[in-house]
């Protein structure tokens, strides 16, 4: 598996090319050359079809078009997710995050999106990132949460989903993840009370 600060930084070159292209007035929208080490939901055959016949997609690129913002970006990177098109919604979320470190939001779905890749490993730093750039985000937290349930560290998933519920108590996502963690500690610490069998010897 590539480290994931060498990863960054060669995702990073293609992002910064994308972006100076935008920059330079594109007549559309930035593509983002593909890179290979994104894990892909969706072929990128058949893009420019989606980009003209989606609304949503084909209204957020008008808008990303006028204003390349970082919430122009995390628009766009939403529609395309919507569409199971991950690697194009992945660079978007990138692209947000080199034009403002600071967004939380952008932070929060790119560490969604590596849990969902089934590599929370490689979301865990934008999870933090999310939480410290919006401590009183009850989402940040719970998503942190969920990373950390995915890789098995229970006790800190379940303070992470008690703090988001202390956050918000309507939390119901926070709440049902909060359910279901002290059903897994139970069901583990079942496991640990009953005995061993017996060793059967011929």
């Amino acid at each position: 598996m590539i480290p994931r600060s060498s990863w960054d930084r060669m995702r990073g070159l293609s992002l910064l090319a994308a972006l100076a292209a935008s920059a330079a007035g594109c007549a559309s929208a930035a593509r983002v050359p593909a890179v290979t080490t994104v894990p892909k939901n969706v072929a990128s055959e058949g893009l420019a079809t989606a980009e003209t016949s989606n609304p949503r997609l084909r209204d957020s690129l008008a808008r990303l078009a006028g204003a390349p913002t970082a919430a122009a970006h995390r628009e766009v990177a939403a529609a395309y997710r919507a569409l199971g098109i991950s690697d194009r919604a992945f660079d978007h979320l990138k692209l947000a995050l080199l034009l403002d470190p600071a967004d939380a939001a952008a932070h929060d779905h790119l560490a969604r999106m590596w849990r969902d890749w089934g590599l929370p490993q490689l979301g865990l730093a934008d999870a933090h990132a999310a939480v410290k750039q919006a401590p009183q985000s009850a989402v940040a937290h719970n998503t942190l949460g969920t990373l950390l349930e995915v890789m098995g560290r229970f006790q800190e998933a379940r303070r992470a989903y008690e703090h988001a519920l202390a956050l918000d108590a309507g939390a119901n996502y926070a709440s049902t993840n909060l359910t279901r963690m002290t059903a897994l500690e139970d069901a583990a610490a079942q496991s640990r009370r009953e005995p061993l069998p017996a060793v059967v010897k011929p």
